[in-house]
């Protein structure tokens, strides 16, 4: 009887047992359930990761927009770590501050047209420092910058910021915020975030070849106009004074004994052949700038005694234009450290100007004055006058305010740029001003003071 009693209770202890390694086994297959779900959706990201990578690859070769494809590639980093946002920022060319090149997420509308101090928030740390950062606790990082969150009305809960670097220099920050799914990024998240990070910098480096590239199209292409604009003009220039050289030396073999004529046609051949040693003479000194070859025979001058000089050779041009030079305006005793005939030159060249794009029975006036360690020759004409966005190519080689076919004035474009050239030889300046509306333009040359 007592063993039949035992038998009941030995059964239900061994359903009990089983019941309990029914559990343990349901537990462990939920774990492993668990554990391949989690497994898949691992290889389910690195299938999307690899896909992505090799899509951008492709992209790269192809792509024809830089914003489009760095918009693409931030849209895919998005979607494959699970974030609110992602974004591209960029150095500025100071080195300064970080600007957003591309801002994807809800608030990238928004973000995109602000800027931060290179030394402000969580980028700026990642910046300065070239080195990764994972912060699930933004607001706890005294790098982190609340002003966005305060400006755009949203919550920063956790950022992952890498830096881009391009030849070895940092050049901006691959950076996304609030993941989505997971409370905290982890480094698998960065090594992820790094790879993509590569690849928005061959993005960077292949557009900005490919802008270099386009910027030397864009020289080639205007050096080439110059040279033709050059090749036609020197043309001109040459044939202008060759005329009537040649034309003069016919008639005189005919005319030897008739006296004015032949006083005449030596004094036109004379005045050409000037004008034709004065374009040769330039362009030998364009070559010697360039060669780095020019002598210089530096003296202590008398900025006075070189002014009056030039005046009086074009004594015959202010004339024949009828024009009205006052120099009362230059101070006695200005002493400058220069060469004497390329400082000649330079004055001369600019006071040439001044005639040539002067108006009939219009003015020059010429000042110079001494202050603190300076010593100034300022000339100043009426005109037409120069527009101020063509200021800047006047001191360009070959380049003229007035290129076209049908321009009312000579020379091969070189007066300016040669002074320029002498000037910095000097150690001196050249300033050029103009307007339009007041109808003058000054020249303007500061020496140091002796």
């Amino acid at each position: 009887m007592g063993t039949l009693k035992q038998a009941p209770a030995n059964l239900e202890k061994r359903v009990q047992e089983l019941d309990e390694q029914r559990m343990a086994l349901q537990a462990q297959m939920d774990s492993l359930s668990k554990k391949n779900q989690e497994l898949q959706q691992k290889i389910q990201q690195q299938d999307h990761l690899i896909e992505g990578i090799f899509s951008i690859h492709r992209a790269l070769l192809d792509h024809p927009r830089h914003n489009e494809l760095l918009s693409d590639i931030m849209i895919l980093v998005r979607k494959i770590l699970k974030t609110e946002g992602s974004s591209i920022l960029l150095l500025t060319d100071d080195g300064k501050e970080l600007y957003f090149e591309v801002a994807q997420g809800d608030k990238g509308g928004e973000v995109k047209n602000f800027s931060l101090k290179v030394d402000q928030g969580i980028a700026g740390f990642v910046a300065r420092n070239s080195q990764p950062l994972i912060e699930n606790d933004p607001y706890s990082n005294p790098s982190f910058n609340p002003e966005f969150d305060q400006k755009t009305k949203h919550v920063t809960r956790n950022i992952l910021c890498v830096p881009l670097r391009y030849h070895k220099k940092t050049i901006g920050v691959l950076q996304v915020i609030n993941s989505i799914g997971h409370d905290q990024f982890d480094q698998k998240d960065l090594e992820m975030l790094e790879l993509f990070c590569s690849q928005v910098s061959l993005a960077l480096m292949k557009f900005r070849m490919i802008e270099e590239l386009q910027d030397k199209n864009v020289e080639l292409e205007e050096s080439s106009q110059l040279k033709s604009f050059f090749l036609a003009t020197i043309s001109h220039e040459l044939r202008t004074p060759l005329t009537p050289i040649v034309a003069w030396s016919t008639m005189l073999k005919d005319c030897v004994e008739e006296r004015d004529v032949l006083i005449e046609g030596i004094e036109e051949i004379e005045i050409q052949s000037n004008h034709l040693t004065g374009i040769v003479t330039n362009l030998v000194h364009l070559a010697e700038i360039d060669c780095d070859q020019v002598y210089l025979n530096l003296e202590e001058l008398s900025l006075n005694e070189i002014t009056k000089t030039c005046l009086l050779l074009a004594t015959k041009s202010v004339k024949l234009k009828g024009l009205k030079v006052d120099s009362e305006g230059i101070e006695e005793n200005l002493g400058v450290r220069a060469d004497e005939e390329k400082l000649q030159l330079c004055i001369s060249q600019i006071l040439e100007n001044a005639i040539k794009f002067n108006d009939p029975q219009g003015w020059i006036v010429f000042k110079g004055w001494r202050y603190e360690e300076s010593v100034f020759l300022q000339c100043i004409n009426s005109g037409d006058g120069i527009p101020e966005s063509l200021l800047p190519i006047l001191t360009e080689r070959f380049r003229q305010v007035d290129e076209s076919r049908t321009r009312k004035h000579g020379g091969l474009g070189v007066g300016l740029s040669l002074v320029q050239g002498f000037m910095d030889l000097f150690g001196a300046k050249l300033e050029i001003t103009s307007s339009v509306e007041n109808r003058e333009t000054s020249v303007t040359l500061s020496f140091p003071s002796l």
